[in-house]
C-alpha cells in the first residue's frame, strides 16, 4: 500500500516527563528499541504523548519486533484498571547510530496495528525525532514531518495564582527625566556656553 501524502496541519505535543523516559530509555538501549504510548486529542489537529511503555522484545540492526502477548497482556491489564486501551495510539522507536526515517519495514509495522489512525515517532541516539500520522479511515493517508513540541502550558488556576504572587511581591518603577541648566546664570534662561544635564528620578508605577 502507498500511503497518499499529506502537509501537516496538526502538532504533536509531549508532556516533559514522557520525553525524558523516551530519551532514557533510547540513550539507555544498545542498539534499536521500540514501544508503545498513550496518546490523546487535545483538540482538533492536537496531539499529546501523555506516556509511553516498553515491551518484551527482539532487536536487530534493522528492525524491532515487539512480543505479541506481552502487548496483549499490557491492554488487559489496561481494561482490568478501567482504563481505555483505544488511547495507545503512538508507536515509537529508534534507529539507534542511523538517521531517522521511514523504511518499508516501518510502513508495514504502523500498517499492522489496524487502528483507525496511528501516530509513529522515530527518533536516534543523537535526539533526532520524526512524526508522521497516518489516518485510514474513509481511506489511507499519511501526514509526514508533523512537527513535536514538549507541552509546557500551564493550568488556567495555576497560572492565576503565580499571577497574584507577581502582582503582590514585584514593584516596578516608572523613570522620569528632568533636565536643568548648570553654571551661573542666576536662574535666567541658559545662554552658549551653559551646561545642560539631565537627573532620572524614579516613582512607583
Amino acid at each position: 500500500m502507498i500511503p497518499s501524502k499529506t502537509k501537516h496541519q496538526t502538532i504533536i505535543y509531549i508532556l516533559p516527563e514522557a520525553k525524558m523516559k523516551l530519551d532514557a530509555y533510547v540513550g539507555l538501549a544498545k542498539g534499536e528499541i521500540s514501544g508503545l504510548g498513550k496518546v490523546i486529542r487535545l483538540k482538533k489537529g492536537t496531539l499529546l504523548i501523555q506516556d509511553l511503555f516498553i515491551f518484551d522484545q527482539k532487536c536487530t540492526p534493522s528492525e524491532t519486533v515487539l512480543d505479541s502477548s506481552a502487548v496483549a497482556d499490557f491492554m488487559t491489564d489496561m481494561i482490568s484498571a478501567g482504563e481505555d486501551p483505544s488511547c495507545v495510539r503512538l508507536w515509537w522507536h529508534s534507529h539507534a547510530d542511523m538517521k531517522v526515517f521511514w523504511s518499508t519495514t516501518d510502513d508495514a509495522t504502523i500498517f499492522g496495528f489496524n487502528n483507525e489512525w496511528m501516530l509513529s515517532l522515530v527518533t536516534n541516539f543523537f535526539g533526532d525525532y520524526l512524526c508522521r500520522v497516518d489516518s485510514f479511515q474513509p481511506m489511507q493517508m499519511t501526514a509526514y514531518d508533523v512537527p513535536l513540541q514538549v507541552f509546557l502550558e500551564m493550568e488556567a488556576k495555576t497560572l492565576e495564582i503565580l499571577g497574584k504572587e507577581v502582582e503582590t511581591k514585584v514593584k516596578h518603577t516608572v523613570p522620569k527625566t528632568k533636565t536643568y541648566a548648570g553654571g551661573n546664570n542666576n536662574g535666567h534662561v541658559p545662554t552658549d556656553g551653559v551646561d545642560i544635564f539631565e537627573v532620572v528620578e524614579y516613582s512607583e508605577d
